[in-house]
C-alpha cells in the first residue's frame, strides 16, 4: 500500500512540473537554438541581412587620379599613408592616423572599379594599368622583384612606359605575388586607359561634383573676402565646384602665370578650399599659406579632384589634388560633427 501512495505521489509531482513547464515556457527544447532551415528554404529577410554584413565588412577602396588614398572600413577611414605632410618623398607623420597596408593582391581581386570622371560617370571597368616600376620608383624601390612575381598574372606585359602590367579583373594572386604591398608613393593605376578623378570598388549613390574655372562675380566676392577676414593679400584663381544649387566648394589659389610662376612681387603663395552655403556662410575646408620668397620651389595650389559622399553617410567628401614641385599628394577631406573639416585620407606622389 505505501508503495502505491508513493508511485502516486511522485505522478502529481511529475504532472505538476510539467504544468509549471508549459506555463513559463521553460522546456528543454526551448533553450536549445532553433535548427537552421534547409538549403533553399532561408528566407528573404535572413538572406538580407547576411548581404548587409558582407556588404558592411568588405572595404571600399578609393583611389583618386589614379593614387590609393585609402578605404571606408567598418564606419573608419584607414589611410593608405599617415596623414601629416611630406617633402621629396620623405614622410613625417602627424600622429595617430589609422593605416594598413594595402596588398596588389586585395585591390585586384574586386569585381572592378567604377570611374567618375566629368564625361564617364560611374563606369565600371574590366581592367587596370598598373606601374610597377618607373625609373627607380615603385614597387621595384620598395620590393625589388615585385614586377616579376606579377608578370604570370597580367594579361599584357608591355617592354616599355615603366613596366606597366594590365591586369583583368578579378585577378586572384597566389603565393609570394599575394603579399605584395603598395609602395608609400610613386606608383599609379590607370582604368581602362583612364586617369579618372575617382575610382572606388563600388558605385556611388549619387554622382559627384568637378571644379571648372570660373568668373562668377558672386563667387570672386566671397573668396576675397573670405581672403580678407583671413589676413590674406595678393590676386588669386578660382576653380569652383558646385552641388546642385545649395552650395559650392572654392578652391583658391596665388594668381600664377602660363608658366605657373608667381609674379616677383608676391609676398604670400596661398591655397584655400572653401565651402560656401546658400546663406552666404563660409567655411575653410583647407589652407596653407607660406611667405614667398621667390623661390620656385615653393609654388604650391590646390585642385578639387571630386566631391562626393564616398562612404554613403549622407555628408559630402571633398578630394583633394595637392601639387608642389615634382611630388605632391592627394587629400580626402570629411566634415566632423563639430563641423570642421578633417583630411581623412592621403597618399603622396612624385620624387
Amino acid at each position: 500500500m505505501k508503495r502505491w501512495i508513493v508511485m502516486l505521489l511522485a505522478l502529481i509531482t511529475a504532472l505538476t512540473l510539467t504544468a509549471c513547464s508549459e506555463n513559463t515556457g521553460e522546456t528543454e527544447n526551448d533553450k536549445t537554438p532553433e535548427e537552421p532551415p534547409a538549403q533553399g528554404e532561408d528566407s528573404a529577410g535572413q538572406g538580407e541581412e547576411l548581404a548587409q554584413e558582407e556588404e558592411k565588412d568588405h572595404p571600399l577602396y578609393i583611389f583618386v587620379n589614379g593614387q590609393l588614398v585609402g578605404s571606408w572600413e567598418d564606419g573608419a577611414w584607414i589611410s593608405a599613408v599617415p596623414v601629416g605632410e611630406s617633402e621629396n618623398g620623405t614622410f613625417v607623420s602627424a600622429g595617430d592616423s589609422e593605416t594598413r597596408d594595402y596588398t596588389v593582391a586585395e585591390l585586384l581581386a574586386e569585381e572592378g572599379y567604377y570611374l567618375y570622371t566629368p564625361e564617364r560617370q560611374g563606369e565600371l571597368c574590366t581592367q587596370c594599368e598598373f606601374y610597377t616600376e618607373s625609373d627607380g620608383y615603385g614597387l621595384e624601390e620598395d620590393q625589388p622583384g615585385a614586377a616579376a612575381l606579377l608578370d604570370p598574372y597580367a594579361v599584357a606585359v608591355p617592354e616599355w612606359e615603366w613596366d606597366k602590367r594590365t591586369f583583368a579583373f578579378p585577378t586572384i594572386l597566389e603565393g609570394e605575388a599575394a603579399d605584395v604591398t603598395m609602395p608609400d608613393y610613386s606608383f599609379g593605376f590607370t582604368f581602362n586607359g583612364l586617369w579618372p578623378e575617382l575610382a572606388v570598388s563600388r558605385p556611388l549613390t549619387e554622382l559627384p561634383c568637378y571644379a571648372q574655372e570660373d568668373g562668377n562675380e558672386a563667387f570672386q566676392s566671397v573668396a576675397s573676402y573670405a581672403l580678407q577676414e583671413l589676413g590674406i593679400e595678393g590676386d588669386f584663381r578660382l576653380t569652383a565646384a558646385l552641388v546642385g544649387t545649395d552650395e559650392a566648394y572654392l578652391a583658391v589659389n596665388s594668381a600664377y602665370d602660363e608658366g605657373g610662376y608667381l609674379p616677383e612681387e608676391a609676398e604670400q603663395i596661398f591655397s584655400f578650399v572653401l565651402r560656401v552655403l546658400p546663406e552666404g556662410e563660409v567655411e575653410t575646408v583647407y589652407q596653407h599659406v607660406e611667405p614667398y620668397t621667390g623661390d620656385v620651389l615653393s609654388t604650391f595650389r590646390i585642385f578639387i579632384q571630386g566631391v562626393a559622399d564616398l562612404n554613403g553617410d549622407g555628408t559630402l567628401e571633398v578630394c583633394l589634388r595637392d601639387v608642389r614641385w615634382e611630388w605632391g599628394y592627394y587629400y580626402v577631406m570629411a566634415r566632423g560633427e563639430d563641423g570642421t573639416w578633417q583630411r581623412v585620407l592621403q597618399a603622396d606622389y612624385g620624387m
